[in-house]
């Protein structure tokens, strides 16, 4: 990019979270700055080394530090050395090999099996593909190079009542051993329904969430799984239970989308969950602007932060006091966790833009947010994204970030319209309706630094992955 490097230049080398902190800091009180203090504030902060970091990946679902069902929390940095598992098919690959190796050769059965006759288990001595795919949710994950976890769960023939068998290995997936059974309230063994989801935190500690029977229980091991324990769980609707778990350190968030839908926090490993209240503001009339109420926008670890017109999808925001990174999205009765999607509660209160439309003409409804990443004097970046049914709740399909968009040479955006000298500058907008997605993009020139002195508006194309601009038009403000 071609960016003239003056006292007002700033660098951008860090993450998107520190960008986020930084301008919260610097545009806490623009209107009381003049240019000058403006300036020399910009100047500290890049001679400090450089304000944050415009590159962060898109593809990847969540932060290296989350643990997400089937994902491990090793540091991205060792994510070579880890095996990999393709529990789809029941394989696993040995880092430096290219073959894959029947992973279900290598489960002993359960040691309970031998005194089971019912359907021959006492004469299977180690699991085939039969018995294990029999299971959707088969659950593992590698924590470090060495030590991994597999779940899986095998009905008894009594509904839906199953065995439900946890294994480890410490060799790198090369041998792997029996640990503890999930026992609790109400049994007198490993009687419970089949695993909904699963979280492996590290080579001690992990969750198992169970489905719907006797309460939907959660488990938790601190001890690598010799022990399962009951986790504390709060009174919820009939018809509760797990089927999203992740974690970031300590600190877990739960999600059930069956019955009424309901999140759930832990800062103690998954030991304890108490229920998450989603701050809904006293008055919402159809079809007006959103305006956050002040007390729920500064005051709350929660805080509603956008919603549709219509009222049917809202977004909500964390704070740190949870530990929990990222968003919550509300639709249609069903809650959808974005753990790499975080919102930044200026002191402004600019609430993020929803809107529904069928932006890539597929005939589904897709749902557009424009979240602010930073606002002050002469300065409005924002983040379109874009949501996409899933099986269950919402996924982003799409993002464009006006970070990102502020480190792209002009000519690449418009070629020839803009002046040679020009950059874009201190404006990213986006807008939202029911039809058509737009960008509008400042351009500023070195002898009008640091002031736009002109703009890009451009249609935003969607094609169903992947948003790009289109149909530029360049202004140039009067001078």
């Amino acid at each position: 990019m071609r960016v003239p490097h003056t006292w007002f230049s700033t660098e951008f080398d860090h993450s998107r979270r520190v960008l986020r902190s930084r301008l919260r800091d610097l545009f806490a009180s623009p209107r009381r700055w003049g240019a000058l203090p403006l300036a020399c504030a910009l100047l500290v902060t890049a001679l400090a080394g450089g304000l944050a970091s415009c590159g962060e990946s898109t593809a990847s679902p969540s932060p290296a530090a989350e643990v997400l069902p089937g994902t491990s929390s090793v540091p991205e940095s060792e994510e070579a050395a880890l095996p990999e598992l393709d529990l789809d098919n029941l394989l696993i690959r040995y880092p430096g090999e290219e073959v894959w190796t029947d992973l279900a050769a290598l489960i002993p059965a359960p040691a309970a099996w031998a005194g089971q006759s019912l359907g021959g288990r006492n004469e299977i001595d180690v699991l085939n593909h039969d018995i294990l795919s029999y299971d959707p949710g088969i659950q593992g994950a590698f924590v470090d190079p060495q030590n991994g976890w597999l779940t899986f769960s095998y009905s008894m023939g009594l509904g839906p009542i199953s065995d439900t068998c946890v294994y480890r290995t410490h060799d790198g997936g090369r041998t792997w051993e029996e640990a503890g059974y999930l026992e609790g309230t109400g049994g007198t063994g490993p009687l419970w329904f089949s695993l909904n989801c699963a979280a492996f935190l590290d080579d001690h500690r992990a969750i198992l969430c169970t489905g719907l029977f006797l309460g939907a229980p959660v488990f938790y091991t601190a001890d690598g799984g010799a022990t399962w324990v009951l986790a504390e769980l709060p009174e919820v609707s009939d018809g509760w239970q797990a089927d999203s778990v992740s974690f970031s350190g300590a600190h877990g968030l739960l999600l059930s989308r069956i019955g009424e839908p309901a999140a759930l926090v832990s800062q103690d490993y998954g030991a304890s969950w108490e229920v998450l209240g989603l701050p809904w503001p006293a008055s919402l009339p159809d079809g007006e602007p959103f305006s956050p109420e002040p007390a729920l926008w500064y005051d709350s670890a929660v805080s509603m932060v956008g919603i549709t017109s219509d009222r049917t999808a809202a977004l909500f925001d964390f704070e740190d006091v949870y530990g929990i990174p990222g968003t919550l999205l509300y639709t249609g009765g069903v809650l959808s966790y974005f753990p790499d999607l975080e919102f930044t509660r200026l002191p402004q209160m600019y609430p993020a833009g929803l809107s529904w439309g069928d932006y890539d003409q597929d005939g589904v409804q897709e749902l557009a947010a424009t979240l602010c990443l930073g606002t002050g004097t002469g300065v409005n970046v924002w983040e379109l994204c874009l949501f996409e049914p899933a099986e269950r709740g919402y996924h982003i399909s799409a993002r464009l970030d006006g970070l990102a968009l502020q480190e792209m040479d002009p000519e690449d955006i418009a070629p020839g319209l803009v002046p040679a000298n020009g950059v874009i500058g201190s404006i990213c907008e986006f807008q939202t309706d029911e039809e058509r997605l737009r960008a509008r993009l400042g351009i500023l020139l070195p002898e009008s630094a640091p002031f736009d002195q002109g703009e890009l508006d451009c249609a935003v194309f969607y094609d169903g992955s992947s948003l790009s601009l289109s149909d530029q038009t360049y202004t140039r403000y009067p001078t």
